[in-house]
């Protein structure tokens, strides 16, 4: 978004403000869908009247979304909207009419899934969307399908209401839904281990190291992206695969949840955010929290752990009883001034702490190996990837 828009981030993620102008920044993804469960929506949530205010004050919100077109090309997109107009004011205050006037639920409870495009379909865009008055500045997408993202709009004015068919690419010959061919999930755990090695390598070490790079350009963050990669790293230590949801549904097939955190500095204070379904939270049949950070060696390393259900259950009804209006129940990993105290495996809580079961443990090596402890496994090893 900085290149795009020239302007420097405040290297802040999930707090703060996204870019030094005090502009506002939303994303979405839809890749890959699983029958209507992945309808990809940008949140809009705000804490209180102020949070708001604030952000009707704004003078640009921009808007990054990934998909595919048509055609099945990867698609990107940064839309902007400016909150201070009317368009956008009007929608916004109606939808969170009843909190302003005081007669509406808590302000966390009441969020706007702003939808690009209706569920299920990419020909149109949601009216909703339109409302707002949005402007396409900036348009790529894979046109020859060799992986070359080409620019094909850059900061141009799109007729309003917006053509669809700019963004849209050709109805004909569609091939969105095409199953792909799966690959079994080794029943070795070593096997298994050794393959993790090889997507922390190649999607997680060499990604932060571009990051970094880039980083230095446009002051945002690096710690985003790490959590679908926990899913696929969750699956490879435990034989388990996933649903192919995001977001929505389970993200196990044995109905085990995944959290995941990166803290690579900045900012933020990192937190794995289990949410207000209490229901949905006791039923889970187990908990996979995956920490993403730097070992003492300023290395990339990511933990895969567990809790004790029993334990974690029982945290969660301490919880509740202390703070019966709390809408997200988080756990924190331990991060303090000392060096020891990224190392240690436990997950925090107002209520009490929980002592992690370490599954896995992957780190980054100075050679390009990969240092991987799991199972009987504690070695050095060359990353692999899937055939």
């Amino acid at each position: 978004m900085s290149l795009i828009t020239g302007q420097e981030g405040s290297d802040s993620h999930g707090k703060g403000k996204d870019l030094a102008s005090g502009d506002e920044i939303k994303s979405g993804r839809r890749i890959d869908q699983k029958g209507s469960k992945e309808d990809s929506h940008i949140l809009f949530t705000f804490g209180n009247k102020e949070e708001l205010e604030r952000f009707l004050r704004c003078e640009n919100c921009f808007i990054a979304f990934f998909d595919r077109d048509q055609l099945g090309r990867p698609r990107f997109e940064i839309w902007q909207i400016k909150p201070s107009s009317e368009a956008v004011r009007r929608v916004f205050k109606s939808y969170w009419a009843e909190q302003l006037n005081g007669s509406g639920s808590k302000w966390r409870s009441r969020q706007l899934n702003l939808r690009i495009y209706p569920d299920r379909s990419r020909e149109r865009f949601h009216p909703v969307f339109l409302s707002l008055e949005p402007r396409l500045v900036y348009l790529a997408r894979d046109l020859n399908g060799d992986g070359t993202a080409t620019p094909e709009v850059f900061k141009v004015t799109i007729p309003d209401p917006p053509d669809i068919s700019v963004i849209a690419g050709h109805a004909g010959n569609r091939i969105l839904g095409e199953k792909e061919k799966e690959i079994p999930l080794p029943t070795d755990l070593r096997e298994r281990l050794m393959l993790a090695a090889g997507i922390f390598s190649e999607l997680g070490v060499e990604r932060l190291r571009r990051l970094t790079q880039w980083r230095k350009l446009t002051q945002q963050p690096i710690n985003t992206g790490f959590d679908i990669l926990a899913q696929h790293m969750v699956s490879l230590v435990t034989g388990i695969r996933g649903t192919g949801s995001n977001a929505r549904g389970l993200d196990l097939e044995d109905g085990s949840e995944i959290k995941s955190v990166a803290h690579m500095g900045g900012q933020d204070r990192p937190r794995w955010d289990c949410g207000r379904d209490w229901k949905r939270i006791l039923g889970w049949k187990d908990l996979y929290l995956v920490q993403w950070d730097r070992n003492r060696r300023e290395m990339l390393r990511v933990r895969v752990s567990k809790p004790q259900m029993d334990e974690f259950r029982t945290l969660v009804s301490a919880y509740r009883e202390k703070y019966p209006g709390s809408d997200n129940f988080q756990l924190h990993p331990i991060y303090g001034r000392s060096g020891m105290d990224r190392d240690r495996n436990v997950a925090k809580n107002s209520c009490g702490n929980l002592d992690l079961e370490l599954l896995a443990m992957l780190e980054e090596e100075d050679s390009g190996s990969v240092h991987v402890v799991g199972g009987d496994l504690d070695e050095s090893v060359e990353p692999e990837v899937p055939g």
